[in-house]
């Protein structure tokens, strides 16, 4: 027996798999064996296989003849892996006792890997005049790490080496024409977040939105989320000492909660 090529094949056929799926979560439609194909390089009869394996599983459902699409099933397991980490039930009981007075959007985010973060939790909080509008961020939703005050706490915290294998795998595209596209000019913010305790960005990810974000510890006192204030540009009257201090009170109390003491 050749249990290299045996492995080499096992592995292919994860990658094709975990392939498939990424595809179907992106298109948005039924798609079918042979798009597939086309797409993965790979002969009917094997992407067949794996969508009749994944079919079986209950991942992917038949929704037309020989068309496919996914089920809620990824969902239902990201939410029990959203669900596992204490930081989202405590920010949940929070974020529906607050008041700030004024209207923002309370969010927080952790990093798994990449170049990216995790929208965690997102909350609207209405002062007693505001107008309904659409949320800034969704939970679940992933964020780039340069380009908003989340991801650049989450940046700042990082181990060094870390951090250097995250910017080095960055590739900067602006978001809008005041996104940080530049590694001395992220380098820098980074170093002024850490010293200062908060972080900021400005219609640097979203067109008329202001930020502010601050580190969330856990028991070993480590940085394990960060959470924000995001705030539309239109808000009248807002103050944005305000709402630094609001974002510091809500990060100690989360850290709190966590267990954290040295904050």
């Amino acid at each position: 027996m050749n249990t290299d090529n045996n492995s080499h094949g096992y592995t292919s056929a994860v990658e094709r798999t975990i392939d498939i799926l990424e595809y179907l979560a992106t298109s948005g439609r039924g798609v079918g064996v042979a798009e597939l194909s086309a797409q993965m390089g790979v002969n009917r009869t094997s992407i067949y296989s794996i969508l009749k394996m994944l079919a079986g599983k209950g991942y992917i459902r038949k929704v037309s003849e020989g068309r496919y699409s996914l089920t809620g099933r990824m969902f239902e397991y990201g939410q029990k892996f959203r669900n596992s980490f204490p930081i989202v039930h405590i920010a949940r009981g929070l974020g529906n006792s607050l008041d700030l007075g004024y209207d923002c959007q309370l969010n927080v985010a952790m990093y798994f890997s990449g170049t990216s973060a995790v929208i965690m939790n997102s909350f609207r909080l209405k002062s007693p005049h505001s107008q309904d509008s659409d949320k800034i961020m969704l939970s679940g939703q992933t964020i780039p790490l340069y380009a908003t005050a989340l991801g650049k706490m989450l940046l700042a915290h990082m181990l060094p080496l870390e951090s250097k294998r995250v910017l080095e795998e960055i590739h900067f595209s602006p978001y809008t024409e005041h996104t940080i596209c530049d590694i001395p000019t992220l380098k820098a913010q980074m170093e002024q977040i850490v010293a200062q305790g908060y972080s900021m960005e400005e219609n640097e990810c979203f067109d008329n939105t202001f930020c502010f974000a601050a580190p969330v510890f856990d028991q070993t006192n480590t940085v394990t989320a960060a959470c924000s204030l995001s705030c539309s540009s239109f808000t009248p009257g807002i103050n944005k000492k305000a709402v630094i201090q609001d974002i510091l009170s809500i990060s100690r109390k989360l850290s709190r909660a966590l267990g954290a003491t040295e904050i």
